[in-house]
């Protein structure tokens, strides 16, 4: 059987080369052996931070790491399909913050429509003052942020802080990205409420705070 960094490298491999296909097959094949979503997702997340890393180092161009995100998006669409139909009427937005990669986003987004909850897209690449006219503009109850690099994940914190100041405070931050699952403790020193590692502990997070009364 092979081995979860053998088929990594075999995904991020294609992924480089552009080969949409073999990335595919790679997908199908593992999904026929009870390849089950969170690990798709596991399998997109790891091999994009991977890329991004190789080009940090110069061992990728820009090019692929474009690239492997448009074929990575597609994957998403074919195997995080949203559900339109069944929505719940919830106060949920959603942005990345700083960062312009929204593959995270696009997953849990994705994961969320599918099981029914309605959220916004507040959008990417915002700052922590670009974002606050946007969350007063929509009344929230949850604010999920994604973040890909560690200078980003700090200014989760400043966000908080003018929440406060803008009488916000109320609104749970759920956050999620790569800096917050190198360190773990990272969410609660950014003054988040939760971290979530994947679009599944996100969903079960929403649907917590559902059940216990504290959003509607």
């Amino acid at each position: 059987m092979v081995s979860w960094d053998e088929l990594k490298g075999k995904f991020i491999e294609a992924l480089l080369l552009s080969e949409q296909e073999i990335c595919k097959d790679i997908i199908k094949k593992n999904t026929a052996n009870k390849f089950y979503s969170s690990e798709i997702e596991k399998l997109i997340f790891e091999s994009q931070e991977e890329i991004g890393r190789l080009w940090e180092e110069g061992s990728a161009s820009l090019a692929q790491v474009y690239m492997s995100g448009n074929i990575c998006g597609d994957l998403i669409n074919e195997y995080f399909p949203s559900n339109e139909e069944e929505q719940i009427s919830l106060q949920v937005g959603f942005a990345v913050l700083s960062d312009y990669h929204s593959l995270g986003m696009k997953i849990v987004s994705s994961n969320l429509k599918s099981r029914g909850i309605h959220h916004r897209i507040l959008g990417i690449g915002l700052t922590p003052e670009e974002l606050l006219p946007l969350i007063k503009a929509n009344p929230l109850k949850i604010l999920l942020i994604s973040t890909l690099m560690l200078p980003s994940a700090y200014k989760v914190k400043e966000l908080k802080e003018l929440l406060v100041e803008n009488n916000l405070a109320d609104i749970k931050i759920i956050v999620g990205g790569a800096p917050f699952r190198i360190d773990e403790e990272l969410w609660r020193r950014t003054g988040a409420d939760y971290y979530c590692a994947n679009s599944e502990e996100a969903y079960q997070t929403i649907q917590a705070l559902m059940d216990e009364g504290s959003i509607q």
